[in-house]
């Protein structure tokens, strides 16, 4: 896209680009689409931990998820471990 040859847009926006991309293009084309609400789990979610993994099909993290030492999901706070995919590369 454009804003990709943009340095400073794709440095600031990076991958978030190409999702509002397709979101824009599709809504200029009319296309619709539907939402199911449990389609995904996205586990650094806010709220996240009141809802069970069984009722969705797929998992998705954006965000990283903190843990207590005790293995409590933890919201808004760095916790003793976590699983964040930007800790890695």
């Amino acid at each position: 896209t454009s804003r990709q040859r943009d340095p400073e847009a794709d440095q600031q926006l990076g991958w978030v680009l190409e999702m509002w991309g397709y979101s824009i293009a599709t809504a200029c084309m009319g296309i619709k689409h539907t939402v199911w609400i449990e389609f995904q789990f996205e586990g650094g979610s806010i709220g996240s931990h009141l809802r069970t993994m069984a009722q969705f099909y797929i998992i998705h993290y954006t965000y990283g998820i903190e843990y207590s030492a005790a293995g409590t999901p933890m919201e808004l706070q760095v916790g003793h471990w976590s699983v964040d995919k930007r800790h890695f590369g």
